[in-house]
């Protein structure tokens, strides 16, 4: 199917210009046979670059993180981000594998998961827990669920993350020390399946305690800047997918859905990292948003 796409993408990209053209004369435009042929060429080159190259060629993006209210004991902490892996028939195991190994090479205190493991079904469950459960820090793996997480069943997944070892918050957190410093670790559940209870997730947090929640989906972020989180890591954007080669964040087709669509933001002394995902839902294909995986080192403001 994936081939498919690819022959069949150039021939859209065609089409659609020689729409616009229509549009704009008012008449049918057949450009010169050597002109169609360089424009299909060069379509097709995009066409398999975006689904055979760009969307399997990850990238691991190391970055420090200035954050207000990190006590001393905790910078320097390196927090691996893995979000939107959509594993499924696209999207094949052995690509999980091969991320869990780039993030453990990077020696991480902490890995978080933040949604959409799945791409659709309980098919590849057992496949998505060996992936996280082979994934290594010292402060151990934290998960939240995504929106793709209940298309299908997302309980049996649910169980075999926690059997393999992950930790997955549900409207929960759990703490993290350092000497006699506390880091919070929360998690808020899926908002499309109407699941999400954002402060049921932060209650269990001692007062001015550095809270990092982890949230699916970036529209939680003013809210969660309102009740005191520090940081936020989200993803399900994708980063649009499709986006202006080297400035992304500037013009992607994630820009036109999400206020928070890709990279940071900054909302009075909270901080959210709008992760672009690993995997691919609807056409399998990335043009100028690097699949990634994030290394996130916590610098005290």
């Amino acid at each position: 199917m994936g081939a498919a796409l690819g022959s069949s993408l150039p021939i859209a990209i065609f089409a659609l210009g020689k729409l616009v053209v229509f549009g704009v004369l008012g008449r049918a435009f057949d450009p010169p046979t050597s002109f169609a042929l360089g424009a299909y060429l060069a379509a097709l080159a995009l066409a398999v670059w975006g689904v055979f190259v760009r969307r399997r060629w990850v990238t691991t993006r190391k970055f420090d993180v200035v954050v207000h209210g990190l006590p001393p004991e905790f910078d320097g902490y390196r927090v691996a981000q893995l979000s939107d892996l959509h594993i499924g028939g696209f999207t094949p195991p052995r690509w999980g594998k091969a991320w869990a190994e780039i993030s453990n090479a990077a020696s991480p205190n902490l890995v978080v998961v933040t949604g959409d493991m799945v791409s659709s079904g309980v098919d590849f469950h057992g496949d998505i827990a060996h992936v996280i459960g082979s994934l290594r820090a010292d402060d151990g793996v934290f998960v939240s669920m995504g929106n793709h997480d209940y298309f299908g069943d997302g309980e049996p997944l649910i169980t075999l993350l926690r059997s393999k070892g992950a930790v997955v918050l549900r409207n929960e957190g759990r703490t993290v020390t350092r000497g006699d410093a506390s880091l919070f670790v929360a998690g808020v559940d899926d908002t499309w399946t109407r699941r999400a209870d954002l402060a049921r997730a932060l209650e269990g947090r001692m007062p001015g305690v550095f809270t990092l929640l982890l949230a699916h989906d970036p529209a939680l972020f003013p809210a969660a800047a309102q009740r005191g989180a520090n940081l936020v890591l989200s993803g399900h954007t994708h980063g649009g997918q499709v986006a202006l080669p080297f400035f992304p964040k500037f013009l992607s087709l994630g820009k036109l859905a999400h206020r928070f669509h890709l990279g940071l933001y900054r909302d009075g002394n909270s901080t959210l990292y709008v992760h672009p995902g690993l995997g691919t839902t609807g056409p399998p294909i990335r043009l100028g948003v690097a699949p990634e995986i994030a290394i996130l080192t916590l610098r005290a403001a």
